[in-house]
């Protein structure tokens, strides 16, 4: 009986223990929710605050780029440099979208003056239509201005260039751009300047790139000069007057490679 007194006093000694350490962890817990309890619930609630608010950032950020690269597919429907030049100023800050955009205006730009036809005559030409002496053809101030709106869209391109690996399609591009409107205004010296440029960014990186613009630097002097055809009275003209041998020779003829499929078919 004695053992089970004792026994029964040790189990009510342990569990009044037991009470009295779990009062004092609750007496604890109550006195930390009043002096640092709030402190914690006010960082724990910015910081749901602040995941949430960057969910929706990304949420925004992803809704963002896919209107930017949506403007940048309307553009190509168009067809409109302007639509280009606008998605850039607009979205240039979506990875390279803004340049993207604008080479593809310059590119625009100059396919205009290669084919003499201006945007408001539409952009589909046939092979007929190309050599059709009644369509409609650039006057020399739309001319003027497609090249300078295509060396501004280049040159807005070389702004962005930070020397990375990233940009050394979109520099040498630009530069072979820049290249094509010195040469469509007839400045072969600027055009082989930067031609030589978009080697040297192309170096290393892209050896290809590199000697392609290095072998249009080297030719780039072939279409310098333009072709002469004499009309019917000014061949008489020179009969009259010297021999036919002495009948100033015709230069070669260098092709634009816009027209070579056409012509060498």
């Amino acid at each position: 009986m004695d053992r089970g007194n004792e026994s029964d006093r040790e189990r009510l000694s342990g569990v009044h223990r037991t009470e009295q350490t779990e009062s004092k962890l609750n007496e604890d817990f109550v006195e930390w929710l009043k002096t640092k309890g709030p402190t914690w619930l006010l960082l724990g609630l910015i910081a749901m605050i602040l995941y949430l608010g960057l969910v929706q950032w990304r949420d925004r950020q992803a809704a963002y780029e896919r209107q930017a690269w949506a403007a940048f597919n309307e553009s190509q429907f168009t067809g409109l440099p302007a639509s280009f030049e606008d998605v850039a100023d607009r979205y240039g800050d979506v990875g390279k979208l803004g340049v993207i955009a604008r080479l593809e205006a310059g590119r625009l730009y100059l396919n205009a003056v290669r084919t003499n036809q201006p945007f408001d005559a539409g952009f589909e030409l046939d092979e007929e239509d190309l050599f059709d002496p009644d369509r409609e053809s650039l006057s020399s101030e739309d001319r003027d201005h497609y090249l300078n709106q295509a060396e501004r869209a280049f040159r807005a391109v070389l702004d962005r260039d930070d020397g990375t690996d990233a940009m050394v399609i979109h520099a040498v591009t630009a530069r072979n751009g820049l290249a094509s409107v010195a040469e469509a205004r007839g400045d072969v010296d600027e055009a082989r300047r930067h031609y030589e440029q978009a080697a040297q960014r192309a170096e290393g990186r892209f050896p290809a790139l590199a000697r392609q613009a290095r072998n249009r630097a080297e030719t780039v002097a072939e279409a310098e000069a333009p072709i002469e055809f004499l009309s019917t009275d000014e061949i008489d003209a020179r009969l009259r007057d010297r021999d036919l041998d002495e009948i100033d020779q015709p230069r070669r003829l260098s092709i634009e490679n816009s027209l070579r499929e056409f012509l060498l078919d």
